[in-house]
């Protein structure tokens, strides 16, 4: 087991397994190769990122307003487990998989998966995972990252739902 959190000003300090973290690598590569491949290019930001969120239609909670949120949090609630990832103000974000039977999947008491520090990484995270089932994906509980809970005193949010039509593959693009 590696501890590994990346924070601001280049400190470490997160838990991942040794596989996940040649899985980074491995998806690092892949998306580079694959964004060169199909032209679009080996960076995608955050734009591009919360345009895939939609494709795949996650539900989105804000809280504030919308040219200024004061917090973004994404959801995409499979059978038996809840992917999420947090994107606050700071440019700071995490990412990770809960059980779907946690009590409140905004302040999970146990994730499988769990990723802190840059918000587009989180983003990048959470889309790379594996479905549940697959034999790569993240099934170990740990206790969660402080980073992983958004806090108690906010209000409600505005919440965006994917549109009604039923994705053919839960979790990816929906094919036409």
């Amino acid at each position: 087991m590696i501890q590994v959190k990346c924070q601001p000003g280049g400190s470490t300090m997160t838990t991942w397994s040794v596989s996940v973290a040649w899985q980074l690598l491995i998806d690092c590569c892949l998306s580079t190769l694959l964004g060169r491949l199909a032209g679009v290019g080996a960076q995608l930001g955050l734009d591009d990122l919360m345009k895939e969120l939609r494709v795949r239609r996650w539900t989105l909670y804000r809280w504030g307003q919308d040219d200024d949120p004061a917090l973004l949090v994404g959801q995409f609630h499979w059978t038996d487990v809840i992917d999420a990832v947090i994107l606050r103000p700071d440019g700071l974000g995490c990412s990770y998989r809960c059980p779907a039977g946690v009590p409140d999947s905004f302040r999970p008491d146990a994730v499988a998966f769990q990723w802190a520090g840059d918000g587009l990484w989180a983003l990048r995270r959470v889309l790379a995972l594996e479905s549940p089932g697959h034999p790569q994906a993240p099934t170990r509980l740990l206790a969660p990252l402080p980073e992983c809970a958004i806090p108690m005193n906010l209000p409600k949010p505005f919440v965006m739902r994917p549109l009604s039509r039923v994705s053919l593959s839960a979790g990816r693009p929906a094919r036409v």
